[in-house]
């Protein structure tokens, strides 16, 4: 199928601007996160585009649908801190703030929720809508990986406006209602 002017319309084909760093732990901690989300919320969880390491994929991981009705559209993403980590509770959780773009932007088109939600290396999952207030920071990142591209402008959500789907300690306590299907 070709689009305007001949040019493919598949622009999932269209190569990266860099490196992607999409590894097999990422893969088995995004389903980790998805079957537990599944269990709790009893939706089911559809992966968006294919995760090829040289194209173009989806800017959102997926989405939870019920029935085949859309609930809310989900990027899922993992974080090396634990949840009580006091640098967290003092500065709070980062992303790209493209994501955050492109998660607002979907909003724009399909007024659903969009979730970002985190799985902390203490095996806490949390969430927070794509819309929630963030602090922007000029330039942060991952340093680990030698990528230039990892340091750009990042969003700074605060811990308290994220919902605790799964604690990993018995002392923390799941904020979410146990009745609430609908996150």
């Amino acid at each position: 199928m070709s689009g305007v002017l001949g040019r493919s319309s598949n622009y999932g084909d269209r190569p990266l601007p860099r490196q992607t760093f999409r590894s097999a732990a990422d893969a088995a901690l995004e389903e980790e996160v998805a079957i537990y989300l599944e269990s709790q919320w009893h939706y089911t969880y559809a992966k968006l585009g294919k995760d090829d390491p040289n194209r173009q994929k989806s800017r959102i991981d997926g989405l939870f649908h019920c029935d085949g009705t859309v609930m809310n559209f989900v990027e899922i993403k993992g974080c090396g801190r634990r949840f009580d980590d006091p640098f967290l509770e003092r500065n709070g959780w980062l992303t790209a703030e493209k994501k955050v773009f492109a998660a607002r932007t979907l909003y724009e088109i399909v007024r659903l929720p969009i979730l970002i939600i985190v799985h902390f290396q203490c095996g806490t999952i949390a969430h927070l809508n794509a819309a929630s207030p963030y602090t922007r920071i000029a330039s942060g990142g991952r340093t680990d990986r030698d990528s230039p591209g990892d340091l750009e402008p990042m969003a700074c959500f605060n811990l308290g406006d994220m919902v605790v789907v799964r604690a990993a300690r018995a002392d923390q306590k799941e904020n979410y209602l146990e009745n609430e299907r609908d996150p």
